[in-house]
């Protein structure tokens, strides 16, 4: 049985995962979106580093 992935980011193209983890710490660096959202950050490098080089 395979384990399900329940990250959204795990069905994002990688363009677009990079697209979205950009804009994400530009937020976070002008003070649009609180620290917190470095959890969201994480999320998206380990995706990223499960998948391997494309």
């Amino acid at each position: 049985m395979e384990k399900e992935e329940s990250s959204l980011y795990v069905k994002l193209k990688l363009g677009l995962l990079a697209g979205v983890y950009f804009e994400i710490n530009k937020n976070i660096e002008k003070g649009i979106l609180s620290d917190t959202m470095y959890h969201e950050i994480r999320l998206m490098e380990q995706t990223t580093l499960r998948r391997g080089s494309p």
